[in-house]
């Protein structure tokens, strides 16, 4: 098995996009690679007969003359790593999964001052990077199985939830599929404005703009009468939903806003037959509790760092946790 990068490969990135709408997620398609190709790096997996069977993505950055970064790339909750399952018995697909594994731990085209990025949850096997010297580090993320009914979805939501949600509706508040993304952009960019976090506001203007009238994506805004008040958005394939941005109105508050658009984004994402729906990463304490709410499985997922001697030493004096 060989990786190699395929940015400047037509064929081979027609098979990757092929092999990725069976068994990747939305953030191997084509609308996504194709709004961020100058940032990314596209890697694919190829068996001894040149065939694709797998790749991921990460972003490499330069720091400094002799200081390189290897990570997940903005807004990705992970590498986006799939491959095309051939094993049958469960001994070999243990194997396969190893063997995938490895090659990215042992891969010469994968080398950085600081190596970090995040694996998605269904794959735990991370010894190759233990025995390799990387850090793993387990994270965190809420699931909710879709494949349940609404009623039962909706019982599972912790009292608040469901209170949050049913004061909404007692107030009149509605939400709706919003086309219009200057509207959810302007309240994504109000909550971080508020929070004092950093938005990178060309990544999400193109996230925006690259799944505009997309099937991959829906967007849903609460207002009261005419003023929009919260939004959440979401990108999706059949397999899996992700809750990539949310935001509220810095002067129009209602405790309940937030909640309606999510439960509406989950109600509508049922409808379209997808399985599941990830919160995306649930690590910041506020957030995380706030995600519990909605009563989802709590997924360990794991990122994997790695950094030279004398780097790690510096890192673990800004993120210990981490190094």
């Amino acid at each position: 098995m060989q990786i190699e990068r395929i940015n400047n490969n037509p064929d081979k990135l027609s098979a990757y996009f092929r092999l990725a709408s069976v068994y990747g997620s939305v953030f191997n398609s084509e609308p996504w690679v194709n709004a961020f190709k100058e940032v990314l790096d596209i890697y694919c997996f190829c068996d001894n007969e040149g065939k694709v069977t797998g790749g991921f993505q990460m972003t490499r950055e330069k720091k400094a003359l002799f200081f390189s970064f290897l990570r997940t790339p903005l807004y990705q909750p992970n590498i986006a790593f799939f491959f095309e399952p051939r094993a049958r018995n469960a001994a070999k697909q243990n194997d396969e999964i190893r063997s995938y594994i490895r090659a990215i731990s042992n891969s010469s085209l994968l080398k950085a001052t600081v190596l970090s990025y995040a694996f998605p949850p269904e794959f735990k096997d991370m010894l190759p990077f233990v025995h390799s010297g990387f850090k793993v580090i387990p994270n965190y993320t809420y699931q909710i199985n879709l494949q349940q009914s609404e009623e039962q979805i909706f019982s599972l939501f912790s009292p608040e939830r469901r209170n949050d949600i049913n004061r909404a509706v007692k107030d009149g508040l509605v939400c709706r599929q919003e086309n219009n993304t200057d509207v959810i952009f302007d309240l994504i960019n109000q909550t971080f404005s508020e929070k004092k976090d950093h938005l990178y506001t060309g990544h999400v203007k193109k996230i925006l703009q690259a799944f505009h009238n997309n099937p991959y994506s829906c967007g849903f805004v609460t207002r009261t009468g005419e003023t929009p008040l919260a939004a959440c958005y979401v990108l999706y394939t059949k397999r899996r939903a992700y809750y990539l941005l949310g935001g509220y109105s810095h002067n129009n508050r209602h405790g309940g806003a937030g909640a309606m658009a999510i439960w509406e984004a989950i109600k509508f994402l049922k409808k379209q037959e997808v399985q599941w729906f990830d919160f995306e990463g649930s690590m910041i304490p506020e957030v995380e509790k706030y995600f519990r709410g909605f009563g989802g499985e709590l997924v360990p997922y794991y990122m994997v760092n790695k950094a030279s001697f004398a780097i790690e030493v510096l890192l673990k004096t800004i993120k210990r946790s981490q190094f």
